[in-house]
């Protein structure tokens, strides 16, 4: 079931971290806001990466 709960995660994580990126961007400091939303990127892709492995391994 770790599975679900990675899936789960996915869209309350983004929201955060869009939101940090978002207060960056209005503190007027877009390099880091950039950089925050790349770690967002690698970080959800992390995450999409390991539930499908998990999905692929329940298939087999």
């Amino acid at each position: 079931m770790h599975t679900v709960t990675a899936i789960a995660d996915i869209p309350s994580t983004l929201h955060w971290l869009s939101a940090a990126s978002l207060n960056t961007l209005r503190q007027q400091n877009p390099q880091l806001a950039l950089r925050r939303l790349d770690w967002v990127v690698r970080l959800l892709s992390d995450q999409v990466i390991h539930a499908k492995a998990e999905i692929q391994e329940l298939l087999q």
